[in-house]
């Protein structure tokens, strides 16, 4: 395909340069997407376990991933959802947002927030933003 691309730039008279310079932008890119896809989140994904979630802390992060895409908790009451999670480790910018903490020794909740009117949960998130990256070569 690349090939048949470059014989019909070459014989509509591109010259070589221009084309040099296009595949140069191209693998330029390429090498941009790896490097931000490389700099996402490390962790492991693990099946939610509502035991190891009660009891450690550290064993949360790992679970995010399958929580939200187990459970939609969108749909779920504040108790329903502190049944399935235990009580939260305190609250997210206001008294009806449950949060539990995610990593020990610094600041990373996962919070969900709840509709006033009708008692349900209506989103979720981990905060602060990208406070699960972590590099490689860091243990916790």
């Amino acid at each position: 395909m690349y090939l048949l691309t470059f014989l019909l730039l070459v014989g509509k008279g591109i010259m070589v340069r221009q084309l040099v310079a296009g595949i140069t932008v191209i693998a330029f890119g390429t090498g941009v997407a790896f490097y931000f896809l490389n700099q996402q989140s490390t962790e492991v994904h693990e099946n939610f376990n509502p035991e190891a979630w009660h009891s450690h802390i550290p064993s949360r992060a790992p679970m995010i991933y399958t929580l939200t895409h187990q459970y939609d908790l969108t749909a779920m009451s504040q108790a329903q959802i502190i049944e399935l999670l235990g009580q939260p480790d305190g609250y997210y910018e206001r008294d009806e947002f449950p949060a539990y903490r995610l990593r020990l020794g610094r600041d990373c909740v996962f919070a969900i927030s709840t509709d006033q009117s009708t008692g349900l949960a209506d989103g979720w998130q981990v905060a602060p933003r990208g406070c699960l990256r972590q590099k490689k070569s860091q243990k916790q």
